[in-house]
């Protein structure tokens, strides 16, 4: 009879252990994911940090200006139609 209850209390301590241990798997995939995620923004930061540099530049604000049709002032514009 004592042999049963000491089954029954490993079992229950090691229902005890359960919901932890789960916590930690889903804890690290979550972590790995959002390192992920990180590496990834980092990546785009970097990005947009070199092209806000380059914007700095005149020569590329014409370029980037004149993609949208802008001209200067001293200059005439012509459309093309199709």
């Amino acid at each position: 009879m004592s042999g049963n209850w000491l089954i029954l209390i490993v079992l229950v301590m090691l229902a005890s252990y359960v919901p932890p241990l789960h916590s930690y798997y889903v804890q690290r995939k979550e972590t790995s994911a959002q390192k992920a995620q990180l590496q990834q923004l980092g990546k785009e930061n970097r990005a947009l940090r070199a092209r806000a540099k380059s914007l700095r530049r005149n020569s590329t604000v014409e370029i980037e200006a004149r993609k949208l049709g802008m001209v200067k002032e001293d200059e005439r514009a012509y459309v093309i139609l199709p």
